[in-house]
């Protein structure tokens, strides 16, 4: 398991991060099927529990409140979660009235996943869209890889106490320390290639150029 992470990093990492640094269209399509992954993740996850979403509502939900977040737009968000709202409450009273078991618990995961996945994606496309967005989303994402991919090795070669039995059992305590310490670590080496190493003066091409330049060199 841990060597096929491994191999999957390896491969994944360079692709991933000429798709950030390329922005517009690419990025946008990365985060997508990032987000639609993570939709159907949803959908399997609550069926393995015997409860039964609105599958053809919950994707459109996802994007839609993606797409809210990603343009500030109050008035689209709010029609975008109003019509999810009124859109599950319906199909969700239609089912029980033909036989669903308990449709409550259909509706929660119906709406849980386009308001937990729809704003953060949202807000991953909002955050590459800023004038230093690039900085932003080589400085976030990476930590995170990093944070997860440290813990999942320190925790399969030494650790011992589990985090979270029912939750997640494969998770361990010393592996969240592991993950807090080496994503900490990488943010802070980020900010000094970005700081100290790269002076405006000494630039020619701008600070969001000069900082990927230093970051790559150091």
């Amino acid at each position: 398991m841990l060597r096929q992470r491994l191999i999957t990093a390896i491969i994944l990492a360079p692709t991933l991060t000429y798709l950030i640094y390329a922005g517009g269209w690419w990025y946008g399509a990365l985060v997508v099927t990032l987000l639609s992954i993570g939709t159907w993740e949803f959908i399997r996850l609550a069926h393995g529990s015997g409860v039964v979403p609105a599958r053809w509502l919950m994707l459109p939900g996802v994007w839609a409140v993606a797409g809210g977040v990603l343009w500030q737009s109050g008035e689209w968000l709010g029609l975008a979660i109003a019509a999810l709202l009124v859109s599950a409450t319906a199909w969700h009273a239609w089912q029980y009235e033909h036989g669903a078991a308990d449709p409550l618990q259909g509706w929660a995961v119906t709406i849980a996943a386009p308001l937990y996945l729809g704003v953060l994606g949202g807000y991953l496309l909002a955050l590459r869209a800023l004038p230093d967005g690039l900085w932003w989303t080589l400085t976030i994402l990476p930590a995170v890889w990093v944070a997860d991919g440290g813990a999942y090795m320190v925790g399969r070669l030494a650790g011992k106490h589990k985090l979270s039995v029912r939750l997640s059992p494969n998770k361990l305590g010393k592996a969240w320390w592991v993950a807090w310490c080496w994503g900490r670590c990488l943010v802070r080496c980020w900010q000094r290639c970005g700081s100290s190493r790269c002076q405006p003066a000494a630039c020619s091409h701008g600070s969001m150029r000069c900082r990927l330049a230093f970051w790559w060199r150091w």
